[in-house]
């Protein structure tokens, strides 16, 4: 399956290896692919019997790699289908007796918006480089009551939210 990816897609997708890791549920792969609903990759996988899926988490920026043409390089998890974190926070939530409203989910990256879907407030770190977790944001987490979007990036989106929390907390 990973060589039949890799061989699809090649010079737009890759192994992408993390130093230290490992990996033992989902296989690691960076590049710029169609991960969208119906799109090339899902088509791809749908031919095969075990029920696959390449999730987009985010985009990473590594000094060194072999893509050929591509600008916004992101991160991919190959994995069971109808797995990801949104799934893995419900059933956290549940396993702890957790009611969504009780809970907060952070993230910045395609993979981490299901799990506004559990929770009762999401934070949305600005990715300002990946357009298609903006378009997918709107869909899924625009409509969440307790939905925070930061206008900053990475580390100092996570501050701007603490700063934005402590002041909520004060008032």
């Amino acid at each position: 399956m990973v060589e039949l990816l890799l061989r699809h897609f090649e010079g737009r997708l890759e192994e992408h290896r993390l130093i230290g890791s490992k990996r033992e549920v989902s296989f690691l792969m960076r590049g710029d692919v169609d991960t969208s609903p119906g799109g090339e990759v899902e088509r791809l996988l749908s031919e095969f019997e075990l029920p696959l899926q390449l999730m987009d988490n985010g985009i990473i920026h590594p000094k060194n790699h072999g893509l050929l043409d591509v600008e916004d390089v992101h991160i991919y998890h190959l994995m069971p289908r109808g797995t990801g974190k949104g799934e893995a926070v419900a059933l956290d939530m549940k396993a702890k007796g957790l009611a969504p409203e009780q809970c907060l989910a952070i993230g910045d990256a395609m993979g981490d918006i299901d799990m506004g879907a559990a929770t009762g407030s999401f934070v949305l770190v600005d990715n300002h480089k990946d357009r298609a977790l903006e378009a997918y944001a709107k869909d899924t987490v625009a409509n969440l009551a307790g939905l925070f979007a930061t206008t900053h990036p990475t580390a100092d989106g996570w501050v701007e939210f603490a700063h934005a929390l402590l002041a909520a907390k004060d008032s």
